[in-house]
């Protein structure tokens, strides 16, 4: 039935209102064509199922209801509280963070001094020491610089000063070493030091990555330039324990050697025992923690690494002496070698930086509370209110209203005056040429009675003609 009465509904050829409000088919269509699509529509109607998925598409996008919790906090709608910084809060603000860094760089700087220290100068420059206040040793155990290095063994010496208990931590120190340089530091290829690959990558390493055919297990400046002096203990009642001195991340995780290790040396690789032979061992190769520790980067010129750790309590008069074997020229750059042994309290080893940086920073906060409570006393504000706000802010909008009709009026009364102004001017442009049209018309008065008394004349001299 439905077929029929739309097959029905097509107008006659006449009638163009109904053609105009049916829609526009091709000319070529015929009503087989029109009942076949009516068909295909009855077979696949376009039911709700569409809108109503449409509806869930949009029901998941809706935020949540603003009646819960979860709405207004998703909407950002939960309730604040915003302090006013008066200058009274902010006096009181500042002047609680500076007692606070105050008492914090004390502590820290109590703490650094109970960390126990001993140190022994043996090589290069020793005057950055000095300046900083470090109570050093001189031994000499230098070692020039020379195109076909060598090595120098030393014995050191150093008796304790004060009671060390354990663990005891020795140290190696350097100073004018820059290892924070971006072009030594990043100079490295992480995939080789985890061992993912014994191949080294040149988008990574731009140094020390192949020589004659072999390359570089692992490659890069700061792996090559390895601080390799040696220390070794030579009291026969006392040990130096060189494990555990590497953070446990990089003793689990960020360095391993690749597959094939140490095999693969013997062939196409430099491996790390063969550019260190007698510091670093063939079968630890990467997972060597001396090398774990120089390949953590320091981040000032002067620093000191962990080497090993004593642990037996050392009392004070004890002589401790270290069989040094020097590999490591310091000598072009000028810089310095140390060897320290020095305990830890709560804040860590020796190192007052810090807690001088808070002290200067506590200080100058006060400082700054301090002035402005004295200008609060000598000249205070006045604090404005809600009340003094609204009031303000309508006297500013009544002056900004009578500007804006001042504004007007002048702009109407100037329009005036060029009114005014423009009759005046029309009126004396008509007045002028009144004024050169009324000489014309004279004239021509003139010249017409002229003519007319001339007119006159001739016909009284001559007769009529007949």
């Amino acid at each position: 039935k439905l077929e029929k009465n739309i097959v029905n509904e097509v107008p006659a050829a006449g009638d163009a209102k109904k053609k105009k409000s049916l829609p526009k088919l091709e000319s070529h269509k015929s009503d087989s064509l029109l009942t076949e699509e009516v068909k295909l529509e009855l077979q696949n109607p376009k039911c709700d199922d569409d809108a109503q998925a449409e509806d869930t598409q949009l029901e998941s996008h809706r935020p949540p209801d603003e009646s819960t919790w979860c709405g207004r906090f998703y909407q950002q709608k939960l309730p604040r509280l915003q302090k006013p910084l008066t200058p009274r809060v902010t006096i009181i603000v500042l002047t609680v963070v500076g007692c606070l860094f105050l008492l914090l760089g004390g502590l820290v700087i109590w703490g650094s001094n109970h960390a126990q220290y001993q140190m022994v100068h043996y090589d290069g420059n020793s005057d950055f020491y000095e300046n900083e206040g470090f109570t050093v040793t001189r031994q000499d155990c230098s070692l020039p610089a020379e195109r076909n290095q060598t090595t120098r063994t030393c014995n050191l010496t150093m008796t304790l000063e004060q009671d060390m208990n354990s663990p005891v931590y020795v140290h190696y120190g350097l100073t004018n070493f820059f290892q924070n340089y971006q072009s030594y530091q990043a100079d490295r290829y992480y995939r080789q030091l985890d061992g993912t690959t014994a191949d080294p990558d040149s988008a990574y390493c731009q140094y020390y990555v192949e020589e004659g055919g072999d390359k570089y297990l692992p490659c890069g400046l700061m792996a090559n330039s390895m601080f390799n002096d040696t220390f070794k203990l030579m009291n026969s009642d006392l040990e130096m324990n060189e494990d555990q001195i590497a953070w446990e991340v990089d003793r689990t995780f960020r360095f391993r050697n690749p597959s094939g290790y140490p095999e693969i040396c013997d062939d196409d690789y430099l491996c790390l025992y063969e550019l260190y032979p007698g510091v670093v061992s063939r079968e630890k190769g990467v997972k060597d923690e001396h090398f774990m520790v120089w390949m953590r980067t320091a981040a000032l010129d002067t620093f000191m690494n962990k080497y090993g750790r004593i642990e037996q309590d050392l009392k004070k008069g004890d002589t401790l002496t270290f069989e040094v074997t020097a590999r490591f020229v310091v000598e072009p750059f000028n810089g310095g070698k140390a060897l320290i042994v020095t305990t830890n309290s709560w804040i860590g080893g020796k190192n007052s930086f810090m807690g001088l940086a808070m002290v200067i920073v506590g200080t100058i906060i006060l400082v700054t509370a301090l002035i402005m409570f004295i200008k609060e006393i000598i000249c205070p504000r006045k604090l404005g209110t809600q009340d003094a706000i609204r009031v303000k802010a309508e006297e500013k909008n009544k002056k900004e209203e009578t500007r804006r009709a001042r504004k007007v009026q002048a702009v109407e009364q100037l329009d005036e005056e060029a009114d005014e102004k423009g009759v005046e001017e029309s009126k004396k442009e008509d007045e002028g040429q009144r004024g050169s049209e009324l000489p014309l018309a004279n004239a021509e008065e003139k010249d017409t009675q002229k003519e007319s008394q001339a007119s006159l004349g001739a016909g009284v001299a001559s007769p009529p003609q007949q």
